[in-house]
């Protein structure tokens, strides 16, 4: 006789039931209402984000400017490090997708985001409609049950949290995990279930799995949460219960390995390219203790959400530790649960889980983003109806319980729904996005920065300096220096902005970027000649950039230097033959040269290519005008007025033409 551990396994499936026994009668919630419902309530909820125009943070970078994305052929998916979701590829493929169909629009990457959601949600559906029942072991029709998966679908789907996933395109790859460990789950599950095709089951769980490693590390929980399903739900020792699973472990366990060896073997930081620790360190470990209280407050009342959180600004230290042993207190119950195998330890346990690799594991620079809370909210959402259904039953009880807990949970979902229209309409622009992060997170130094480059972007300098000083002040970086003296300049403040220029070189003695700036400082300040040496040194040290040699050439004109203004502006024009403001300049120092036959065809081309360029325009109606133009002049002239009414000079130009007629 064989008395195999697989024989015995089998042997066992067919006399023991599963621990927790499941109603036999009821009509269960049709699948296709399921689908249809959860569809249309997503949709109503992010119907505000249909009409984002632009991409926002590092979107730009991810989309825009990745090779991976706008040209996939096989040469460019070996990028450096540092590239956006270089060890993602089925992420990327996502967006070189969306890239072919879409190019820089960004609504159809928001449509893809949403009906991502959308499968995220019917995946938590399927697999919650199979651990409803082994919560209510016969206590409950199929039809409640499925209410109550269907509510935990609707509470996850809708709640506001998720937009940072869902309507920020940069966290795509959370959601596609997300996706593939909900079915790969599933399909573990329904193979359990079914003896006779456990093998078939078993392999789609392993292609879905295989799927999610190519989209993010989160897909690596999926065996964790199998073995924690299979051993709360089914009675049989640990190893028994391994062994008859052995091909959807070793699968499991294979993937991860062939990854780890293939992908990221020779990695000194966290696979997505971020600049992470490996290595946890106490401090991190201790201040996470608030930062999971806060991720269950906002759970619970969703508030104060941000794009970027930032750098930790809550509890440290000493003042982190009652929070630290709360979180550990609420933890060591659910795994106590878990240990006992009750139903509800499975999901209680979910969150903790799911937040493990970035609350215990990896040292993230910045411990609390709220965009860690997508998975770790399934298991809240399944926790939360089954203790609603729970306490209609138990307070409610009657014919009109279960009426009452649907309009109960009817009240919450539309709270979450409406919740999550607004927050998405703050997403329209990287101005609105970025100034309700500064109002609920003002010592965000990248909130600030993004908030102050968002407004320069709008022509809105003079607002834009408060926020980049005080990014500066907050974060000791060369771009936020930069900047700062880059929006003085632009509204005309040049003495403070070659004093910010001055104190940043201290720091940053080699950064073009602050010379450039201090240049155009001491323009403004009426110093071209200290302008000429700063912007020869620019060109000196970065000499392949067009722009230098343009900034050269104008602060040599306005020294009355014109000829050496000619060949800086020729430079620029070498490398740069398109650049609008190196034509402008050179036309106009040949024409100060009393060289306007030779300044006409540059002049020409500025206008050309730039047509909104007042002095472009008239320094080439002055040109046509020295070579006996002026019925050209004046069309100049008046297309200068047109555009700037208050101009003197194309007013007097103007009427010295009339004059002359």
């Amino acid at each position: 006789m064989d008395h195999s551990p697989e024989n015995s396994a089998r042997s066992r499936e067919k006399t023991l039931p599963s621990k927790h026994t499941l109603p036999a009668a009821g009509k269960p919630i049709s699948y296709l209402v399921a689908v249809l419902l959860l569809a249309t309530a997503v949709l109503l909820a992010w119907s505000s984000s249909f009409g984002i125009t632009e991409f926002v943070f590092d979107e730009t970078a991810l989309i825009l400017r990745n090779p991976m994305v706008q040209d996939p052929r096989p040469a460019n998916w070996l990028p450096p490090e540092g590239t956006p979701s270089r060890h993602r590829p089925l992420a990327l493929l996502s967006y070189s997708l969306d890239w072919a169909l879409w190019g820089e629009k960004p609504f159809g990457y928001h449509l893809t985001n949403i009906l991502l959601h959308i499968g995220v949600g019917l995946a938590l559906f399927s697999l919650a409609r199979r651990v409803m029942p082994r919560v209510f072991p016969g206590e409950a029709s199929p039809r409640t049950t499925d209410a109550a998966a269907l509510a935990a679908a609707l509470v996850f789907l809708l709640h506001p949290v998720q937009t940072l996933v869902v309507t920020y395109l940069g966290q795509r790859c959370v959601a596609m995990a997300a996706l593939f460990v909900l079915v790969s789950l599933s399909a573990a599950v329904r193979g359990w279930e079914n003896p006779a095709s456990r093998r078939a089951w078993h392999l789609f769980a392993l292609a879905c799995f295989a799927a999610g490693l190519g989209s993010k590390e989160l897909i690596w929980l999926t065996p964790i949460f199998a073995v924690l399903y299979e051993w709360t739900f089914y009675r049989d020792s640990a190893a028994r219960l391994l062994w008859r699973s052995r091909l959807l472990y070793g699968g499991y366990l294979g993937g991860i390995l062939i990854q780890i060896l293939f992908q990221y073997a020779g990695t000194p930081n966290h696979p997505s390219g971020e600049a992470t620790e490996l290595i946890l360190s106490p401090s991190y470990l201790l201040v996470q203790g608030p930062v999971i209280t806060h991720y269950l407050k906002t759970a619970l009342w969703p508030a104060g959400l941000v794009l970027d959180w930032g750098p930790w600004f809550g509890p440290n230290g000493w003042a982190a530790v009652p929070y630290f042993l709360f979180v550990a207190a609420l933890a060591a119950f659910c795994v106590a649960l878990v240990l006992r195998r009750r139903p509800m330890g499975f999901v209680a346990v979910w969150f903790f889980v799911a937040i493990f690799p970035d609350s215990g594991i990896l040292n993230h620079p910045d411990p609390l983003c709220f965009y860690r809370m997508y998975l770790p909210l399934a298991g809240l959402a399944m926790g939360f109806s089954i203790l609603v259904f729970r306490a209609g039953r138990r307070f409610l009880p009657g014919r009109n319980s279960q009426a009452a807990v649907i309009m109960l949970l009817a009240a919450v979902i539309l709270a979450l729904g409406a919740a999550t229209f607004q927050r998405n309409k703050m997403h329209h622009s990287a101005r609105s996005i970025w100034a309700d992060n500064v109002e609920k997170c003002p010592k965000n130094p990248r909130a600030r920065y993004n908030l102050g480059r968002a407004l320069l972007e709008e022509g809105r300098p003079a607002e834009a300096v408060e926020h980049l000083a005080a990014a500066a002040y907050l974060w000791d970086l060369e771009m936020h220096y930069a900047d700062l003296a880059y929006a003085l300049n632009l509204v005309g403040d040049g003495g403070r902005a070659k004093a910010v220029s001055e104190e940043a070189l201290k720091k940053y003695p080699h950064s073009l970027a602050i010379k450039r700036n201090l240049g155009h400082a001491e323009l403004l300040l009426g110093e071209p000649g200290k302008a000429a040496e700063v912007f020869a040194e620019v060109a000196r040290r970065e000499p392949d950039v067009a722009g230098n040699h343009a900034n050269l050439g104008s602060a040599l004109l306005l020294a009355g230097r014109h000829a050496e203004a000619v060949s800086a502006f020729e430079r620029a024009l070498a490398l740069d033959p398109e650049n609008p403001p190196a034509l402008n300049g050179l036309g106009y120092a040949l024409l100060l040269a009393g060289r306007p036959e030779e300044a006409l065809p540059f002049l020409s081309e500025a206008v050309r290519r730039n047509p909104r360029d007042v002095p472009a325009r008239l320094n080439l109606a002055d040109a046509l005008l020295s070579v006996g133009r002026d019925t050209d002049a004046a069309v100049h002239l008046r297309a200068v007025l047109s555009r700037d009414p208050g101009n003197r000079e194309a007013a007097r130009l103007l009427q010295g033409l009339g004059n002359k007629g």
